[in-house]
């Protein structure tokens, strides 16, 4: 078992996943880059460790049970126990009218952005249970605010309600946990430079994992919340 802070980030071979993981490795975390991509998930973790860091690779599928099991037996076997959870992996590609919101697509999307971090959060629940200040970060977004979105106009439908859905998991699991002393948090990482926000976003992958790296590091971490950098965000 490892003294070192142990951190779990899903989806972390690129974007703002790896740049949690780079900022959370500067701060002495030990690493797992988990990503359902060997080849992606081995050279992301190799380049936190040319980088100084401590990182390793877990193949991670969150839409599979095997795979979060599987993965999940593999880190306690090694490490003992998980400090942070982040469920960073998420997918955004329905960009239609709601009314013609298929519910194909509505199922993809809510396989990754919803019963992933809850598949995965209930895998690794043993382990963060383990930890004496153990803390589960789930990145949402602004668009899952239904007080947000009442002012704005609905642009990824499927996107917008696994985001709201994933907050309400947050809620309930933040209160479930609460006696266990395992903190649950959702995050909007904001309008970011990546494969998904694309190029014309205006903040920095750096901006937006920086809330992440706050909440997975600070001393007195808040519970069953929405955050950004400016603080709460309405439900």
């Amino acid at each position: 078992m490892t003294a070192t802070k142990l951190a779990l980030i899903t989806g972390a071979n690129k974007g703002i996943g790896f740049e949690a993981a780079r900022q959370l490795a500067q701060r002495g975390f030990c690493v797992l880059i988990g990503a359902r991509q060997a080849l992606a998930g081995q050279d992301a973790a190799k380049k936190l460790t040319t980088e100084g860091g401590e990182a390793e690779f877990v193949l991670l599928d969150v839409t599979s049970d095997n795979s979060v099991e599987e993965a999940a037996r593999a880190v306690g076997e090694k490490h003992g126990r998980l400090d942070v959870l982040v469920n960073n992996a998420g997918i955004q590609d329905d960009a239609v009218r709601p009314s013609q919101l298929s519910i194909a697509a509505l199922q993809k999307t809510l396989a990754t952005n919803l019963e992933g971090p809850i598949r995965v959060s209930k895998a690794f629940l043993p382990l963060l249970g383990k930890s004496s200040d153990a803390r589960i970060i789930n990145v949402s977004s602004t668009w899952g605010s239904i007080a947000a979105l009442s002012k704005m106009k609905a642009q990824v439908p499927g996107y917008h309600i696994s985001k709201a859905a994933l907050n309400m998991w947050t809620v309930m699991l933040a209160q479930d946990l609460r006696r266990d002393r395992i903190k649950v948090n959702s995050i909007c990482p904001g309008w970011v430079k990546t494969d998904m926000g694309g190029a014309s976003a205006p903040r920095t992958v750096a901006q937006g994992a920086a809330i992440i790296t706050k909440l997975a590091t600070q001393e007195d971490s808040p519970t069953g919340g929405l955050f950004d950098d400016a603080g709460s965000i309405a439900w």
